[in-house]
């Protein structure tokens, strides 16, 4: 079947070992890593809590659930081992009892789930997301932070995401996806230094479900018009122009925040009286390292000061956005390091590139955007 022969040329690709102990230690840091980022399976996908909160779950099976920007909810069992059948059936279980809208027996389940959560893990989680104190448990919170609209209805997607699905279980997902059902199957992996989810089996048949173009016209002209005057305007501007070049997806979300989704990767960008923040979705810190050598742009792994939680770089003056930003923002965004002009090494300044990756508060860029 079609979905076997693309998941085997997928398997061709990679062959490194699966999951790195020292990224992901356990099913319980998988499962944080979903929570807090979603996009490592699907860019449209939020999720909330652990599904064995839910009454006559197993509690051997580890399950998320949560919910797609396209309508509908999600059920995915999660495990840093071989995924099984049982892993499956149980998921399926799930999912035939999920409701069409947020409410119910699953708005209970985030309560109780997060009312009984290490308080660390929900403080991380607040963090992550910007929630609001007690905003974990309210599906109308996650939603409004995630995608700035309330969530959708929809039908059920199942997923599986394991360190190995063996391959008779992927070719059960094939089938079933075959025949209509929303599944799919990921395994994770170290590719190219960073923790990636590689789709073996299946597929989620949904989109991003974007607003009406009168509404999404509206939030932009609202953003542009709150930061008229400002050099906000102005770098919004640019980077809008980068991001349409590069064949990306652009979502104005209020006045609070813009997602770009291109090719190959996101940004979050975060106006304010004082600049731009941007925020590479699922840059973990490898990534990070290899994007600022490559361009001789300094990637801050923590959030500068006031800034959303996530934040990887600030700019305050039109001067900060230069060449070496706009191919790092380029290639993050997924065009190829020789259409951004790159050579695969640091990009080539006055000064040179480790004096500028020495030396972050570089007019208007860096941690602290000074």
């Amino acid at each position: 079947m079609a979905t076997n022969v693309i998941a085997s040329s997928i398997l061709t690709e990679f062959e490194e070992p699966l999951l790195d102990p020292l990224s992901i230690s356990d099913d319980a840091d998988l499962f944080e890593r979903l929570l807090r980022d979603p996009a490592l399976i699907d860019e449209g996908a939020v999720f909330w809590a652990d599904g064995r909160i839910l009454s006559g779950s197993d509690p051997a099976r580890r399950t998320v659930i949560g919910w797609h920007r396209g309508g509908g909810p999600l059920v995915v069992g999660v495990t840093t081992d071989r995924a099984t059948d049982a892993m499956l059936v149980e998921a399926l279980r799930i999912a035939a009892e999920g409701p069409v809208t947020p409410s119910g027996v699953w708005v209970r389940a985030l309560e109780d789930f997060w009312g009984a959560a290490d308080p660390a893990l929900a403080a991380r989680v607040r963090e992550r997301w910007g929630l609001p104190s007690g905003g974990e448990r309210s599906p109308e919170a996650w939603a409004d932070r995630a995608w700035g609209q309330p969530p959708a209805e929809g039908r059920v997607a199942i997923g599986l995401v394991a360190g190995a699905v063996p391959e008779g279980l992927r070719r059960a997902v094939g089938w079933l996806a075959e025949a209509g059902a929303e599944l799919a199957a990921w395994e994770v992996r170290r590719v190219d230094g960073a923790v990636r989810a590689v789709r073996v089996a299946g597929r989620w048949n949904r989109s991003t479900a974007r607003p009406m173009p009168a509404e999404e016209d509206g939030r932009r002209r609202a953003i542009y018009v709150r930061h008229t005057g400002a050099v906000t305007g102005e770098l919004l501007a640019r980077i809008e122009a980068l991001a349409q070049a590069a064949g990306s997806r652009i979502t104005w979300s209020g006045e609070d925040w813009v997602r770009i989704d291109g090719p190959g990767g996101s940004i979050r960008a975060f106006p304010s009286p004082a600049g731009v923040d941007l925020q590479l979705v699922g840059a973990d810190e490898g990534t990070r390292v290899g994007l600022s050598y490559r361009h001789g742009v300094s990637l801050a792994d923590a959030a500068p000061e006031g800034a959303a939680p996530g934040v990887h770089l600030r700019l305050t003056s039109l001067d900060a956005l230069d060449a070496a930003v706009e191919r790092l923002i380029g290639e993050w965004l997924g065009r190829s390091r020789e259409a951004n002009g790159g050579t695969g090494r640091p990009a080539g300044k006055p000064g040179g590139p480790a004096e500028r990756l020495s030396s972050p508060d570089a007019p208007g860029r860096g941690l602290r955007g000074r």
